[in-house]
C-alpha cells in the first residue's frame, strides 16, 4: 500500500478518465482529478523504480489517465515530477506553518513543527522519497523547487529561534545550517530505507537545535583572506598517470557545464586525452564520477588529516581541520565544486559516496585528538549542517571565499559540545600550534 497526500495508489487502476471530486468527506483517489492522480502515480512510480526508470507509460498505467490527458497537463515526465514536488512541498510548508499559528509558547510551536515533519516522513515514506531523494536525479528545476522550500522552512526556524534562549541575533548562515542538518538526517534515513524508529530522533534532534545560541562575538577569519593562486586544474601526478588526468578533466568539465550536460567528449577535451583512452580506464561518465569523488575525497582527507594531527589537541583540531579544508578548496576549485555543488545533480548514490570522507574526517577529529564521544545523530546533523554551509557559499560566492567560513564551520561543530562562548573563542583562532619563545 503506497500512501500519498491524495490517497492510496491501489485505488487508481481502471478509472473513468473524467472522474471529478466527490462531495462530503475525504475525496477518494479514484475520484480525484487527472492531475492529482498523476501526482500520486509519480510518487508511487518513484518509490517503486526511481525517477530515472519511470516512464510516462508507467504513469498512465498507474493513474488510469490517458496519454492525451497527460500531455494536456505536462510537456514531459520531468514537468510532471516538478509539478508533483511543488504540490507536495506547498502542502508540507502550509501544514508546518500551522504549528506557529497557535497560542502555544514559541518554543513549543517549533517543537510541534519538528514533530510534524518527522511524522510526515514516517507515515508517507514514498512521498518523503520523492521530496528528499529524487530531486537530485531530476535536475535543476526540481532542485530550485527544493531550495525554495528549504528557504521557507529556514524562515520558520529563524522566527522560532528568535525566542529560544536569546537567539534573536542568530546569524542567517547558522539558521540555514540547522535546517540543512535536519534535512541531511532525514535524507540519509529515507535513502537507506531506515524509517523504523524515526520518531525516536525527535528528542535528540530538538536537543541539537537548542544547543545553538548566537555567537557572543562576530565570527571572523584571523588575518587576511588568502589570495588564490592561478590554477589550471592539473597536477604533477596527473601528468604521469592518465587515470588521474581523466579524473581532473572530469572535475573541470563538470565545473564548467554541470554533471548532466557533461559529455565524454567534454571530459576528454579537458583531460587532453582521446576518447579511446578514456574508455581504457572507465566504462562511462558515471564510473568517472565515482572515481573523481573517491580521488578528490582522498586528496581532501590528505590535506585535512595532517592539520588535525599537528594541532595542539581538541578542540583546536576542529579549527585547524576547517582551515586546511577551506584552503584546499581554494587551491582546487574544480574539486571543490564537484564535491559541494555538482554532486547533487549526480544523484543520491554519488552524495553517499561523497559523504564517506566527511564522516571519516569528523571521526578523526574526535579519535585522534581524544575528543569527547559524539553520538551518531549529532555527528550526522553537524556534517549535514556543514555541507549546507559549503554548498551555499560556493554556489553564491565561489571557492575563493571559503576561508572566511572556517570560523563559522568551527562554531557549528563545537557549539553543541562546548557552548557558544568557548566555541566562538576557538573559532576565531586558527587552530595552529605555537612554538615557545
Amino acid at each position: 500500500m503506497i500512501a500519498t497526500p491524495w490517497g492510496d495508489v491501489q485505488e487508481l487502476p481502471e478509472l473513468d478518465q473524467d472522474a471529478a471530486f466527490s462531495n462530503g468527506g475525504p475525496t477518494p483517489l479514484a475520484h480525484r482529478m487527472p492531475r492529482e492522480r498523476l501526482y500520486a502515480a509519480m510518487i508511487a512510480a518513484c518509490a517503486q523504480r526511481g525517477y530515472e526508470e519511470t516512464t510516462v507509460t508507467e504513469l498512465l498505467a498507474i493513474s488510469g489517465v490517458s496519454r492525451a490527458t497527460f500531455y494536456e497537463y505536462f510537456d514531459n515526465k520531468a514537468a510532471c515530477f516538478v509539478a508533483t514536488l511543488e504540490a507536495v512541498l506547498e502542502e508540507v510548508v502550509a501544514e508546518l506553518a500551522q504549528a506557529f499559528d497557535t497560542d502555544l509558547p514559541r518554543a513549543q510551536q517549533a517543537r510541534e513543527c519538528l514533530r510534524g515533519l518527522i511524522e510526515m516522513v514516517s507515515t508517507q515514506p514514498a512521498t518523503a522519497r520523492l521530496c528528499l531523494v529524487e530531486p537530485y536525479v531530476v535536475g535543476e528545476a526540481a532542485m530550485e523547487t527544493m531550495r525554495g522550500t528549504v528557504e521557507a522552512l529556514r524562515l520558520l526556524a529563524r522566527e522560532a529561534l528568535k525566542e529560544l534562549r536569546g537567539s534573536d541575533g542568530m546569524p542567517e548562515e547558522i539558521s540555514q545550517a540547522i535546517v540543512g542538518g535536519i534535512r541531511h538526517i532525514l535524507f540519509r534515513r529515507v535513502y537507506a530505507g531506515e524509517l523504523e524508529g524515526l520518531a525516536e530522533l525527535e528528542q535528540p534532534l530538538w536537543d541539537w537545535v537548542l544547543s545553538y545560541e548566537p555567537p557572543p562575538r562576530p565570527l571572523r577569519l584571523k588575518g587576511r583572506r588568502p589570495k588564490p593562486t592561478p590554477h589550471d586544474g592539473s597536477s604533477a601526478f596527473a601528468a604521469h598517470y592518465p587515470a588521474e588526468r581523466i579524473v581532473r578533466g572530469f572535475a573541470s568539465a563538470v565545473a564548467e557545464k554541470g554533471y548532466p550536460s557533461t559529455t565524454i567528449s567534454d571530459i576528454s577535451g579537458h583531460a587532453a586525452i582521446s576518447q579511446r583512452t578514456f574508455y581504457e580506464y572507465f566504462d562511462g561518465k558515471y564510473e568517472a564520477l565515482m572515481a573523481a569523488l573517491d580521488s578528490s575525497g582522498m586528496q581532501t582527507a590528505a590535506a585535512v588529516l595532517p592539520a588535525i594531527r599537528r594541532s595542539p589537541g581538541w578542540p583546536d583540531s576542529v579549527r585547524a581541520a576547517f582551515g586546511a579544508l577551506c584552503a584546499f578548496f581554494v587551491a582546487e576549485p574544480d574539486l571543490a565544486r564537484l564535491r559541494e555543488v555538482a554532486v547533487y545533480a549526480a544523484g543520491p548514490e554519488a552524495i553517499a559516496q561523497r559523504d564517506k570522507v566527511g564522516t571519516q574526517i569528523f571521526g578523526e577529529i574526535f579519535t585522534e585528538t581524544e575528543g569527547p564521544d559524539v553520538d551518531p545523530m549529532t555527528r550526522d546533523a553537524v556534517v549535514g549542517a556543514l555541507y549546507s554551509v559549503m554548498h551555499r557559499r560556493i554556489r553564491m560566492e565561489g571557492t575563493e571565499s571559503m576561508p572566511e567560513i572556517a570560523p563559522l564551520m568551527t562554531f557549528i561543530t563545537l557549539a553543541p559540545l562546548l557552548g557558544a562562548e568557548q566555541a566562538c573563542e576557538v573559532a576565531n583562532g586558527d587552530g595552529l600550534r605555537r612554538s615557545a619563545r
